[in-house]
């Protein structure tokens, strides 16, 4: 076995996945998510293992997983919900958005889970009297064909860098969050610690339907522990002073330390 197998940095670590501060996390983020109609809103630092924490409790295969990178309307994150579970768009919402919007990049299945990869590329005709009133027409078919495809089903959306979508964009995905958790779809929302409110400052009716799970750095006994499994996979050598020097270099970061 080749150590890039055991250690995977941005990948999923299956041979050196380490959990054992995170078990209460994990009760909180499967007992909300099973009692429904709540947003999961997940925060922590860039590198602090949020995604692979997620893909671990709820299997790889049950995210969908976009992110807010490129977002112009609201209907860009459905039509990529949409790509990657292969839903057949009704025509009247494919006119519409190809009156609005032309949203580049593919989904792919890496490891198991959906990523939707690429930049929107946005073509608005501004001229159009009937724009806002198309826009509007979208935003509400794409909500209603989400709630749908994916309502009382065990697939997840996954929104990462939720942050990253612009404010007055925002508020019209909140929206469409609240109708949609109401309507049994299942979401989770991933961003740094200083935009973890951004969702709920978009929507305040989210007050009470968000629940937050707040992760850290990690220390460095439970970053040793990557190391010691790895090492013991591959059947390496190694001394202690060794691991307390990686994990120092760390700086917090299971990925890093996986590096």
């Amino acid at each position: 076995m080749k150590a890039s197998e055991v250690f995977t940095p941005g990948r999923y670590p299956v041979h050196t996945y380490v959990d054992d501060h995170l078990q209460e996390k994990k009760t909180q983020l499967l007992d909300t998510l099973d009692a429904g109609a709540m947003l999961v809103s997940i925060s922590g630092p860039s590198k602090s293992g949020k995604t692979v924490f997620i893909e671990e409790c709820l299997g790889r295969t049950s995210l969908i997983q976009v992110t807010g990178a490129g977002v112009t309307q609201a209907s860009d994150l459905w039509m990529r919900v949409f790509d990657m579970i292969g839903t057949e768009i009704p025509a009247g919402i494919a006119r519409a958005d190809s009156t609005q919007t032309t949203v580049g990049g593919k989904g792919s299945v890496e490891g198991g889970i959906f990523v939707a990869k690429g930049q929107a590329e946005v073509s608005i005709d501004k001229g159009n009297a009937n724009s806002q009133t198309t826009s509007a027409s979208l935003a509400s078919d794409c909500l209603q064909l989400l709630i749908r495809e994916l309502a009382n089903t065990d697939l997840v959306v996954f929104i990462d860098d939720f942050h990253y979508i612009p404010t007055d964009i925002q508020i019209e995905v909140a929206r469409q969050i609240k109708e949609a958790i109401r309507n049994n779809v299942k979401f989770i929302c991933a961003s740094v610690p200083y935009h973890a409110d951004d969702v709920i400052r978009s929507n305040p009716d989210l007050r009470g339907r968000v629940y937050s799970i707040d992760f850290e750095y990690w220390g460095g006994e439970i970053l040793k522990k990557i190391a010691y499994k790895g090492f013991r996979e591959l059947g390496v050598g190694y001394r202690d002073a060794a691991i307390e020097n990686l994990a120092a270099e760390a700086a917090g970061s299971p990925q890093l330390m996986q590096y």
